[in-house]
Formats: C-alpha cells, structure tokens, sequence
C-alpha cells in the first residue's frame, strides 16, 4: 500500500446551491460568455456550441423559462372579475328563490 503523504485522493466538490435555479437567468450566451471568460483564465481552446449547452442544462437540471403576461390578469381584474361573478349569483338566487346552494365542483355524488 502506498504512503498516504504520496497519495492524492480527489474528491468531487459538492456544487451547493446552483445559482441558475434559484434566480439568475439561465442563457446561453451567459454560458458561453462564462466559458470564454475561463477559456482566458486557463489559456485553452474552448469551443462551447450548442450541444454542450445543451449537455450543461441536462447534467445540471437547468430549464430555460420567460416570464410573459399571456393569460394573467392584474390584482384589479381579478377583483372585478369576482365581483360581476358574485353579483351573477346573487341574481340567479334572488330570480330562482333558491335557499340553499351547494359546491360539488369535482366532487364525486354517487346514486344509489
């Protein structure tokens, strides 16, 4: 067995917590920035196409996601909305005479 102050064991560093995934927007041109940014530090030839970009995204359980405004509705609309509808409501119990109501949105009723 060789002498333990000859032998180098490398240990994998744990990554912690990838900033990516909690914050930062995940482009590839800030991949491709930061690996010409090593590429200087480390004097080597780096060539970061897509495939490795790709490959990064996998290995690391990245996604990339846009924030859009399709299909949401402000604080104020929804408020709005919520009114007319409760407003609806009360029409139809005051129109019907209805006493008492019942919520059976997704709730199985089973006859016998």
């Amino acid at each position: 067995m060789a002498d333990n102050a000859d032998t180098v064991i490398a240990r994998r560093k744990s990554p912690g917590r990838p900033a990516f995934k909690y914050g930062r927007k995940a482009v590839p041109k800030l991949f491709k920035n930061k690996t010409v940014d090593y590429k200087h530090r480390l004097e080597a030839i780096i060539k970061a196409g897509w495939h490795w970009i790709r490959g990064f995204k996998q290995r690391n359980n990245l996604t990339f996601r846009t924030k859009t405004r399709v299909g949401q509705d402000m604080n104020e609309d929804g408020a709005r909305t919520l009114e007319e509808f409760a407003e609806r409501i009360r029409g139809v119990v005051a129109e019907h005479g209805i006493e008492r109501i019942y919520n059976a949105d997704q709730t199985g009723v089973n006859y016998e």
